[in-house]
């Protein structure tokens, strides 16, 4: 199922979509909603809730959760209605303060934040050198790894937004390697925004409320993050 709201526009040219599935799901989405919605009309975009699995694919038996994620996958398709779609995950709330993302990224590149350095690019790493192994080595130089939670996509990433389970492999987070490795790999150009575009646990600053309140769209990623979400919700107005 998709919930969907129309700005009023006859003929919607862009999209915002988000991933709310399960219970958690629904939860995250109870706060970020209102958020995602008074976004979409400032900026004339249909706002999308994915609901509904449609992809239902068993890549991680371990973590079955992990599965999930996969399902962003239902992006793809919406590439042949809309021109261009601003892809946030549930757990992301975008800011009254948020300036339009779409204008922010040429329409032929991806609009993305890289993953913040640290201690745990190791993971990442580790991700893209098993992809490398299955696949074949990516052109040089490297370019940064970057976090799939907030995505600034158009037609030109219908292919790569497409479900194909032959260029997956099991890890930490499937989808967003495959999303990093194939688009490297076809040599799509990226614009990396400002990390306030997609603020993330791990970037300078993250655990101030100060700092957040600042940024542009704001990413609780991981359980620990998760009352922050809750407490900032009861400060923000969207």
């Amino acid at each position: 199922m998709q919930q969907q709201i129309s700005t009023g526009s006859k003929e919607p040219q862009k999209a915002l979509v988000t991933l709310a599935l399960g219970r958690q799901g629904a939860e995250w989405l109870a706060m970020s909603g209102p958020f995602f919605e008074a976004y979409a009309r400032r900026t004339g975009c249909t706002y999308i809730a994915i609901t509904e699995r449609r992809i239902r694919h068993r890549l991680q038996w371990r973590k079955p959760r992990v599965n999930l994620h996969l399902e962003k996958f239902q992006i793809g398709p919406m590439l042949e209605q809309y021109e261009r779609i601003l892809y946030a995950d549930a757990d992301l709330i975008i800011s009254p303060r948020c300036p339009d993302l779409f204008a922010m990224v040429p329409e032929e590149c991806l609009g993305v934040v890289a993953d913040p350095a640290g201690e745990q690019m190791w993971k990442r790493d580790e991700e893209m050198a098993a992809m490398e192994k299955r696949f074949s080595a990516l052109p040089q130089p490297l370019q940064p790894y970057f976090n799939a939670g907030l995505l600034v996509l158009s037609r030109a990433h219908r292919e790569l937004l497409s479900f194909d389970p032959s260029r997956l492999l099991p890890g930490r987070w499937p989808d967003q390697t495959a999303l990093n490795y194939h688009s490297a790999a076809a040599r799509l150009p990226r614009t990396y925004m400002d990390p306030r575009a997609n603020f993330l646990p791990g970037h300078e600053g993250w655990e101030s409320a100060g700092a957040r309140s600042e940024a542009w769209a704001v990413h609780y990623a991981g359980p620990e993050a998760k009352p922050l979400m809750r407490q900032d919700c009861e400060t923000m107005q969207a």
